[in-house]
């Protein structure tokens, strides 16, 4: 796009990004440019006419091919494939430019692989949430990583998971009757209190111990640095000063 190579599609799509498609208006319509995209522009705010009790108000400065256009209307519609169209028109030098939008290849990549980002989040917070019996047994690592990406408040989640584990050791302790469950379920009732306890102390998510001393094991084999380089190394080839 930085040299207008996007104009009527010419950037093939792929899975993971599909380029908007920018196309000179029809005559008489009250935009000189449409961009079709397929995911809405964070931030592109449209003309505002203004009325008897609001002032009017220019939309988004959008730099595309070296000019600047005022984003005019913004419409739903299902032309080939995309959801949204943008009119553009030439910028009216009376109105000053507070914010300008560099329109090019480069930001269109980089708001996809954002909506990206945040549609995983989201479906990864939702899947938590839901999963949480589950998702709380997870390693302590991990678990913080989570909370780093969704903002879920782990703890809360490692917690409710390990009061699962102590309700279902009681209800299986009950309902089995053959003695070859019951070091099982001990074994889950035990280390759901252990969990519990910890993580009443520490203030921390805590996983299962099953699961946590694996992945601590994979991740210290994994992420072990390469040794240093030999004193030979170091001192250079023979023979050099």
């Amino acid at each position: 796009m930085e040299r207008c190579s996007v104009v009527g599609g010419m950037v093939p799509a792929t899975p993971e990004f599909c380029p908007d498609r920018v196309i000179p208006a029809a005559d008489g319509d009250p935009v000189e440019l449409w961009v079709y995209a397929v995911l809405p522009k964070e931030g592109w705010v449209p003309h505002s006419p203004g009325d008897l009790a609001r002032a009017e108000h220019p939309g988004s400065a959008i730099k595309y091919c070296d000019q600047v256009y005022e984003l005019m209307r913004v419409e739903e519609t299902v032309e080939g494939g995309y959801e949204f169209r943008y009119g553009l028109r030439k910028w009216d030098p009376q109105y000053a430019v507070r914010h300008l939008v560099n329109y090019t290849l480069k930001t269109q990549m980089d708001a996809a692989a954002a909506h990206r980002d945040m549609t995983r989040t989201q479906w990864l917070r939702s899947a938590i949430l839901w999963l949480f019996p589950i998702a709380g047994l997870a390693p302590d690592p991990l678990q913080r990583e989570w909370e780093t990406k969704t903002g879920l408040s782990m703890v809360w989640v490692s917690g409710g998971s390990a009061l699962f584990g102590l309700a279902l050791a009681f209800a299986l302790r009950g309902a089995s009757e053959d003695s070859r469950f019951v070091a099982v379920v001990f074994y889950l009732a035990l280390e759901s209190f252990a969990r519990l306890f910890w993580i009443s102390i520490s203030q921390r998510p805590h996983g299962s111990l099953l699961l946590t001393l694996p992945y601590l094991l994979w991740q210290g084999i994994t992420q072990a640095r390469p040794r240093g380089p030999t004193a030979q190394t170091e001192a250079g080839p023979p023979g050099t000063a």
